[in-house]
C-alpha cells in the first residue's frame, strides 16, 4: 500500500508541473502572438525556397491588402513581391555567406501593382546540421523617405542650374558692361 501512495504522490506532483509547464507554455504562446500581431513593422517568415509561410498583419497593410488573409492568397510565393529579381538573389547569397542582412533596400509590388520602397533585415534559419531552413524578416516601408531624398535631388539640382544660369547672367551682364 505505501508503494501505491508513493506513486499516486508522484503522479500527482507530475501533473500538477505538467499543468504548470502547460500554463507557461500557453502565456508564452499569447504573448508572442501578441509581438507578431501588434508589431508595427512588417514579419515575414518563408521556407528557404521562398515560399511565404506567415505574415503578420502589418506586411499586409504595408503592402497594401485589407488583411493578412488576401496577401496570403495574392503571394504564395516571396519572388512575386520583387521587383527586381537580382534584389532577392543578392540576399539569399548575403544570406547564406553571413546569416543576416540588415536595411537592405529593395522595392517591392503593392496589392494594386505598384512598385514601393521596403528596407529588409533578414536572418537565416538553419537546422542543425546547418542545412538553411527558412527566412524570417523583419520589413519596414520607405517610400516616404525614399521620396524625401528624390525630391531633395531634385530641388538641388535646380539650385545647381539656378546658380549656373545667375553665373551666365553676371558674366553677359559683364561683357555687356564693358562693351559700354
Amino acid at each position: 500500500y505505501d508503494e501505491i501512495g508513493v506513486l499516486s504522490r508522484a503522479f500527482n506532483t507530475m501533473v500538477h508541473n505538467l499543468k504548470f509547464t502547460l500554463s507557461g507554455l500557453k502565456e508564452s504562446e499569447l504573448n508572442y502572438r501578441s509581438i507578431f500581431e501588434n508589431a508595427l513593422e512588417g514579419i515575414l517568415q518563408t521556407s528557404y525556397e521562398g515560399k511565404i509561410l506567415k505574415a503578420n498583419p502589418a506586411m499586409a497593410k504595408i503592402l497594401g491588402y485589407i488583411n493578412v488573409e488576401s496577401f496570403m492568397e495574392a503571394n504564395t510565393h516571396v519572388h512575386s513581391l520583387y521587383t527586381d529579381s537580382s534584389d532577392m538573389e543578392r540576399v539569399v547569397k548575403h544570406l547564406l555567406e553571413f546569416g543576416e542582412i540588415h536595411d537592405f533596400e529593395i522595392q517591392a509590388y503593392t496589392s494594386n501593382n505598384e512598385k514601393t520602397w521596403l528596407s529588409l533585415s533578414a536572418f537565416l534559419v538553419r537546422d542543425a546540421e546547418g542545412t538553411p531552413l527558412q527566412i524570417e524578416s523583419m520589413v519596414a516601408d520607405i517610400n516616404d523617405r525614399k521620396r524625401a531624398e528624390q525630391e531633395r535631388e531634385e530641388l538641388f539640382d535646380r539650385l545647381t542650374q539656378s546658380q549656373k544660369l545667375e553665373a551666365v547672367g553676371q558674366l553677359a551682364g559683364g561683357i555687356a558692361h564693358d562693351f559700354n
